[in-house]
């Protein structure tokens, strides 16, 4: 009976030891994921200022985040804490719970206030020499710490896709999803700017002068690139100063007997030759960007400027309109060669739309493109040497990259090598997984891509079997005003029969997963004849193209049905840079 009282008793005590321990494990993870909040907040605040060019908020950010996950750290570090990771079901959220404090923590007491504090030193001026050129060997100074950075935040990455995402609540689940996204996020721009450091001292010309053309692509005659390729200019870097040798526009790369447009200026291959030979994409400027990888575009405006010219450049910088408009806005504008005054967010209207206007023939498109190459003049004078923070031009440099409407090729192919992977390259991708990406390219000569609106959408459900069935939806409206001038609504080289002012012609190409086979193609809803689309191969990826006329003001439906491999992540889609942006959904499992 005794022993009977004395394990009652004993019983009664544990009970009461683990009902006290649970409660401390309870407001631990209370007081703990409290914490963990406002350190996953401040993070995520570092991570917009970072990207945003504003070091200084993102240290105090940092030095927030750091702070509150270091008591997050504490409190779900102690053995009751390690105990209760055992238990079944609750065991794998306090687990995460410890695992993400332990992450943040890190991130944001290591390698990014380093980074940090480097990068907010060159925005103080230290970076640009009186002269307006860089200083090399401070911007090499920085390498280490973005190094360190990337480094550590690809670490912190492998943690977060080793932790578990089942068997937690909701609220937990949410912290891991937000965790991992501004993780990711950081990661990606952290690599960038690493690979940056060691790429720029020699691009600039710390290792001896460099030359690079740079076109001015116009998506208002859209091209796969995003635009037809307009003026352009020679920029020399020599030692960290950016000079402008000379600026021109298309007319002075046109056809000729040194530079035949019917033969190709450079070999890309008999894929490409395939795909885009047939519209003049190896041997023409104003073809040279049809393709939808930049890389080859580059190569086929380097080939085509050298055999106009006689003179060979080392890399090829694109950019269009819209990322002009995003680099000089924080400048405050520019004024042109007239005298006119472009505010802040004027350029792109301004280039793609008014000067058509204001110069409404054929006639009058030497006046034009005059304009055109003054603009570039003064947008180049501006930029270099303007005595302004960098940080929020640096900002812009890299809105304009994600959207890729900055791009950049190098012909050193050490270089073109780092460079492949970076938004700023804007390769297709090559790999296997669920993809769909939608291009346009102008059939008529006009400019009508001013008004285009266009929307993606990409289904593919079901993992069984190796193979599946996606639909990838194209919608495609020309918005285009009826008062246009002749030279935006412009057919060449015929006009079909109904066809009015202002209704447009494109070239669409749908790439498809690497390995689909497409199985039907219908434009609004009508299954096209096999005679009247082309199956190729971009990249690896199955490429349907085919021509739809647009008439204005109807929204015209291009529907791809295919069959998929199952294998591999969904790949992010690559969206082509036109003047308005591109909608669209995806609802795609990964079998992955």
């Amino acid at each position: 009976m005794r022993w009977g009282a004395a394990a009652l008793a004993a019983a009664s005590v544990l009970g009461i030891i683990v009902l006290a321990g649970g409660l401390l494990l309870v407001a631990d993870g209370l007081f703990a994921r409290s914490h963990e909040r406002r350190a996953q907040a401040s993070l995520t605040a570092a991570r917009v200022e970072l990207q945003a060019g504003r070091t200084g908020t993102a240290l105090a950010d940092l030095q927030r985040a750091a702070r509150e996950a270091d008591q997050a750290s504490r409190l779900t570090d102690g053995p009751l804490w390690h105990l209760g990771g055992h238990l079944p079901v609750a065991g794998d959220t306090l687990h995460e719970v410890a695992a993400l404090a332990r992450i943040v923590a890190d991130v944001s007491h290591q390698s990014l206030p380093t980074l940090a504090t480097a990068v907010r030193a060159l925005d103080r001026g230290e970076l640009r020499r009186p002269d307006g050129s860089l200083d090399i060997a401070r911007l090499q100074a920085v390498a280490p710490a973005a190094i360190n950075a990337d480094a550590a935040l690809a670490h912190a990455r492998t943690q977060l896709q080793a932790l578990p995402d089942s068997h937690l609540i909701a609220s937990v689940a949410h912290a891991r999803a937000t965790v991992v996204d501004d993780v990711t996020r950081l990661s990606s721009t952290i690599h960038g700017a690493a690979l940056v450091s060691r790429l720029a001292p020699a691009m600039l010309g710390g290792q001896g002068r460099r030359s690079y053309l740079v076109a001015l692509l116009n998506p208002a005659e859209a091209r796969g690139s995003g635009g037809i390729p307009g003026s352009w200019a020679v920029v020399h870097a020599d030692e960290g100063r950016l000079t402008l040798e000379r600026v021109g526009s298309d007319d002075d790369l046109g056809p000729s007997p040194r530079n035949p447009a019917t033969v190709p200026a450079v070999d890309l291959g008999p894929a490409y030759h395939q795909l885009w030979g047939s519209y003049g994409g190896d041997g023409r400027w104003l073809d040279a960007t049809i393709g939808t990888d930049f890389p080859q575009a580059a190569r086929v405006l380097q080939a085509v400027f050298t055999r106009a010219t006689g003179e060979h450049v080392d890399g090829v910088v694109a950019l269009d309109p819209v990322a002009l408009d995003e680099l000089l806005t924080p400048l405050g504008g520019v004024n042109l060669t007239t005298g006119e005054y472009l505010p802040p967010g004027k350029v792109a209207p301004f280039t793609m739309q008014e000067l058509y206007s204001r110069y409404p023939s054929f006639g009058l498109d030497a006046q034009r493109k005059e304009v055109l190459t003054g603009l570039t003049t003064m947008a180049f004078a501006r930029l270099t040497q303007s005595t302004s923070s960098l940080a929020p031009l640096l900002a812009a440099v890299g809105q304009a990259t994600g959207e890729r409407r900055i791009k950049l090729w190098s012909d050193r192919p050490a270089e073109q090598e780092l460079l492949a992977p970076l938004p700023v390259a804007a390769a297709m991708p090559t790999a296997p997984g669920p993809f769909a990406a939608l291009s346009v390219s102008n059939a008529t000569g006009g400019k009508l891509e001013y008004y285009l609106d266009r929307s993606l959408d990409y289904t593919a459900a079901g993992c069984q079997g190796d193979t599946r069935t996606a639909t990838v939806t194209a919608r495609l409206t020309d918005t285009a005003p009826t008062d246009l001038p002749a030279s935006v609504t412009f057919r060449q080289p015929e006009v079909p029969r109904g066809a009015a002012p202002g209704d447009d012609r494109l070239l669409v190409t749908v790439a498809l997963a690497v390995g689909a086979v497409p199985r039907q193609v219908t434009l609004d809803g009508i299954p096209l004849p096999r005679s009247d689309y082309g199956v190729s191969v971009d990249h690896a990826h199955s490429a349907v193209q085919t021509y739809v006329e647009l008439p204005r003001g109807r929204p015209v439906t291009l529907t791809v049905t295919d069959t998929e491999p199952t294998r591999g992540p969904v790949q992010p889609s690559l969206v082509q840079p036109l003047v308005r942006p591109q909608t669209g959904r995806e609802d795609v499992a990964s079998c992955s």
